[in-house]
Parts: structure tokens; C-alpha cells; sequence
């Protein structure tokens, strides 16, 4: 699955979505640069960052806090990614640099951006280059693209000085000349997403064109299929491909989203037509008819699904399982899903029982017994399964990425 990255140099992270995951740990050794400009070998013993929430207090200085509150990382810098590989970026006086998951300082605070880590190395912006470092702060590729990038499955799409995209190895070296295209997207299950003279088609790894530019909109290949659309008498109508660029769904949908979302990838594609959705199966088949105002992917094999104004649970052949009475409604994670009603969200099980009573204005799926829910005055904090507080609150928290 394609990893969602932050440049933080663009981006501060603010408060939560209904739909973040988890990170993963990293170990070694590595160099670090003291107060003087001279090189000190420490080893990191970093905490499994999948339990490590970014937080944010009200003088919006950013830290890390385990799941069960604990204050890891102080809350003290004025911009912060999460850690993706071990390492998170993080800003302090108007530079960049980056932490290791037990807050040791692994870089100088340098750079005018960072991106966080992918494959092992991370982009980092010096001036108005970018660059590629490694894991001990080591320059890998020198500074000299116009855009920085992430690595995924050994590639990076990056911008030369005239901002014509590439793709360039771990090494540096070009593997898709610059300006061949006039767009390429990052690599997603083996291939990207090209532009050439307006129209959409895609390329392998080896930079082979595997399916022609013959399309007006593309989107990235999650699980062996894209959304592809053309326009026709000025609307445009969309279906999906396979890697072989097959049609699996006829160009006649209004709307098609396929997830790469991992809490929700459970084998149906959602789709609009002629104002009403409803789903597809793998091979392009309606799995489920349209007759709904709005749906949510399915996650556990429920998804909420919304008809005149509430939202309820259908199952994966289309029986109502939970009934219309909420005015929103979230994924089902851990068996719990979070709903809103009367303006206050709560938690129920599969058996639309209420589990944790409604009084959030904001509430997050469970990932390892924990969610993220904030009070009526926007203060956030931790809970787990029983509704207990599990932090003090914070004016933000980050679930940490999934990897």
C-alpha cells in the first residue's frame, strides 16, 4: 500500500482524522553531532513508534506522548511530523532537522524542509535544493532537484533545476529521463501515473509505457486496479483498470473511489451513478445497488451507508444490519465504530448497542485499544475500549502513520 507522507515545511499536522494507523520501530547505531560540531557514536533505542502520538499544547509547540499519556518527547518544537521508519522531521528556531523516536537528535537543525523517511532515506531541503540523507544524517544524493520526493520499492520522482520530473534510484542515478513526461506520479503497486499532452496512461518501474496516455484522469493503482476517466460531451464518466489495463468497470460511473486506506480494503469499490451510490465488486460487477445518498467503504464487512439524512450499517449483500438513526457515522475498528447523534458522538458495537456514551464533538476508529476523541471545547485526548481517559488533552493529536 502507498504510504501518505508529510512534508512538514509545508504542512503542520494538526488535529486527527477518523482514519489514521499505525507506524513501526527501528534500531541501530548511528553518528550524532553534538553542541560543538563534532561526531559522538550513541545507540538508539528507539520505542516502538506505532505507540507514539504527536501532540500539540496551546503555545503549539509539538511533542510525543506513549498510549497511555506518558510524555516521550517534550513538547518543544514548533513544527513536527510523525515518525515514519524510526525518525520524524521536526522545526526549531526557523531550521529543520531529525529525531529518533527517543528524541535524540540525529541531524543539525539545517534544512528548510524535510520529508520523513521512505526506503531507508529521507528528502531534505538546503536553499532551494533538495537532497537525499540517510538514517545517520548522511548526505546520499547531493543537492540539486527543484522538488524532493519519497522513495517507494527503490524510486523517487524528483524535479531537476528546470523542473522537468524523473525518477531517479537510491544511488542518484536516472532511471526516466527528465521532461519524457510532462507528469509522473509516485510508484504505487509497481506503476505510475504519466501526462503527455494532456491524457493519462502509466509506466513500470523499468519506465516501459504499459498502458497508453488514451485517458483525461487517472488515478494510482491500489490493490491491481485504477480509476481511469474520459470526458464526453463535456462530463466525464469513469470506470476502472486493471495493471494490464483491462477494463474491470465500464466508463459510466459519475464518481469511483478505491481505497488504500488498510482499515477499509475489503474487496468492494465504491461508486456513484445518476446521483446514488452503491458498490462494485473486484470484477467491475454492481455488488451492491444504488440506492444510497452517501456510503463509507466497508471495514470488518459493515459499512455505514447514509439514506434521507441518517446513516446506518448494511452488511456485504446489502442487509440492513444496524438502522438508519445517526447523523454520521465512522469504520468499524476493534468491533467498535465511532456515530454521531444529536451532535455528540459516542461508540457501539455490531449489535448497535451504545458502548461509550455520546458526548464528543470529534471521534477516531480504535487501533491497539486506543482512539482519539476531543471534548465539546475542542480539547483532545486519548481513551480506550471502557471510555477511560487514557492522556491529559492536547490542543491536537496525530495517530501515528501506517507503514
Amino acid at each position: 500500500m502507498k504510504k501518505k507522507k508529510l512534508s512538514i515545511g509545508v504542512i503542520i499536522i494538526t488535529i486527527i482524522t477518523l482514519l489514521l494507523l499505525t507506524g513501526c520501530e527501528n534500531e541501530n547505531n548511528t553518528e550524532l553531532k553534538n553542541e560543538e560540531g563534532t561526531s559522538e557514536t550513541l545507540e538508539i533505542t528507539n520505542n516502538n513508534n506505532k505507540n507514539l502520538y504527536l501532540v500539540t499544547d496551546e503555545n503549539n509547540k509539538y511533542g510525543f506522548i506513549d498510549e497511555n499519556g506518558n510524555v516521550i518527547i517534550d513538547l518543544q518544537y514548533d513544527e513536527a511530523s510523525q515518525f515514519e521508519e524510526g525518525f520524524a522531521g521536526v522545526k526549531k528556531d526557523e531550521k529543520y532537522g531529525l529525531i529518533d523516536s527517543s528524541g535524540n537528535e540525529i541531524t543539525n537543525f539545517e534544512y528548510d524542509e524535510v520529508n520523513t523517511f521512505s526506503d531507508g532515506l529521507a528528502s531534505v531541503k538546503q536553499g532551494e535544493k533538495w537532497g537525499f540523507i540517510d538514517n545517520q544524517g548522511n548526505v546520499v544524493i547531493d543537492f540539486k532537484y527543484s522538488r524532493g520526493s519519497y522513495f517507494l520499492d527503490g524510486l523517487a520522482v524528483v524535479m531537476d533545476e528546470n523542473r522537468n520530473t524523473g525518477v531517479i534510484d537510491k544511488q542518484g542515478n536516472t532511471v526516466i529521463d527528465f521532461g519524457k513526461y510532462e507528469y509522473i506520479s509516485e510508484f504505487s503497486n509497481g506503476m505510475a501515473m504519466i501526462e503527455t499532452d494532456g491524457k493519462s496512461g502509466f509506466i513500470n518501474k523499468d519506465g516501459e509505457v504499459v498502458i497508453e496516455c488514451e485517458y483525461d484522469s487517472a488515478s494510482d493503482f491500489y490493490n491491481g486496479l485504477a480509476r481511469v476517466g474520459k470526458v464526453s460531451n463535456g462530463e466525464t464518466k469513469y470506470g476502472v483498470i486493471d495493471k494490464q489495463g483491462n477494463i474491470v468497470a465500464n466508463l459510466e460511473y459519475d464518481n469511483i473511489t478505491i481505497s488504500n486506506n488498510s482499515i477499509a480494503l475489503d474487496g468492494l469499490i465504491i461508486a456513484e451513478k445518476n446521483g446514488k451510490y452503491g458498490f462494485l465488486d473486484e470484477k467491475g460487477n454492481i455488488g451492491i445497488d444504488f440506492i444510497y445518498d452517501n456510503v463509507k467503504y466497508f471495514s470488518e464487512d459493515l459499512s455505514a451507508v447514509e439514506q434521507n439524512g441518517k446513516w446506518g450499517f448494511i452488511d456485504r449483500k446489502g442487509n440492513t444490519v444496524i438502522k438508519f438513526q445517526y447523523d454520521d457515522a465512522g469504520y468499524f475498528s476493534e468491533d467498535l465504530v465511532a456515530v454521531k447523534q444529536n451532535d455528540k458522538w459516542g461508540y457501539i458495537n455490531k449489535n448497535g448497542e451504545t458502548v461509550i456514551d455520546f458526548g464528543y464533538k470529534e471521534a477516531s476508529s480504535f487501533k491497539d485499544g486506543i482512539s482519539i476523541v476531543s471534548s465539546q471545547d475542542e480539547k483532545y485526548k486519548l481513551i480506550d475500549k471502557e471510555g477511560i481517559d487514557r492522556s491529559s488533552e492536547y490542543k491536537s493529536i496525530a495517530r501515528p502513520t501506517d507503514e
